[in-house]
């Protein structure tokens, strides 16, 4: 996705592993709700 690239290359590392654990529970919670 472009747009998180973007985002990436303004974030610090700590930032991007925060962001990639949310998403990966976001994605977790989604698919345990279907």
């Amino acid at each position: 996705m472009v747009y998180l690239d973007v985002m990436a290359r303004r974030m610090t590392p700590d930032q991007i592993a925060e962001a990639k654990e949310m998403a990966k529970a976001l994605k977790e919670a989604t698919s345990t709700a279907n």
